[in-house]
């Protein structure tokens, strides 16, 4: 897949007040993406956070799209 297009996918994905990472490298193909969630009300609740990885940087995105789009309400 394009990154251009698997950016898209993520951004689509992506709820309102939440914030995606710059994807790093780990090393040979393995790739990884945050999002976090808007912080919570109650003291001492980190936001939550849902990672993506993949071989490449669009699979990386790709997946992380797919488990925002599952997350939990």
């Amino acid at each position: 897949m394009e990154l251009e297009a698997a950016r898209e996918i993520v951004r689509a994905a992506t709820p309102t007040g939440w914030l995606v990472s710059r994807p790093m490298f780990f090393g040979i193909h393995h790739w990884a993406v945050w999002a976090n969630g808007p912080w919570p009300a109650r003291e001492r609740q980190l936001p939550p956070q849902i990672e993506g990885t993949g071989a490449t940087e669009a699979e990386a995105l790709v997946d992380l799209a797919a488990k925002l789009r599952r997350r939990p309400d």
